[in-house]
C-alpha cells in the first residue's frame, strides 16, 4: 500500500513538473509569436539560419536592410584608392591653417 502511495505521488510531482514546463514553454512562444506579428518585435534570420529578435524602435530613422546596405558601402569606401586619397586630401586640409573668408 504504501508503495502504491509513493509511486502515485512521484507520478504526480513528475507530471506536473513537466505539465509546468509545457505550459511555460508554450506560453513563451506564444507570447513571442504575438509580439512579432502585431510588430512590437522584429525578426530576421542570419545566414547561421537562426532567428535574431530585435525590439522595434518607433522613432528610429533607418531600418536595419538600410543599415546592412550602409555598412557595406563603408567597407567597399574603406577599400577604395581614390576614397582614400580624399580622406587624406581631407585630412592634409585640416591641418593648414584657416584659410575662409
Amino acid at each position: 500500500m504504501l508503495e502504491v502511495i509513493v509511486c502515485y505521488l512521484a507520478g504526480t510531482a513528475a507530471g506536473g513538473l513537466l505539465f509546468r514546463q509545457w505550459i511555460e514553454e508554450r506560453a513563451i512562444t506564444r507570447t513571442l509569436d504575438m509580439l512579432i506579428n502585431e510588430d512590437y518585435v522584429r525578426s530576421w534570420i542570419d545566414s547561421d539560419g537562426i532567428v535574431q529578435l530585435y525590439k522595434w524602435n518607433e522613432n528610429r530613422e533607418m531600418d536595419e536592410e538600410t543599415w546592412r546596405r550602409l555598412e557595406n558601402l563603408v567597407r567597399e569606401a574603406h577599400n577604395d584608392p581614390a576614397m582614400n586619397q580624399i580622406l587624406e586630401d581631407i585630412m592634409e586640409e585640416e591641418n593648414e591653417t584657416d584659410d575662409t573668408p
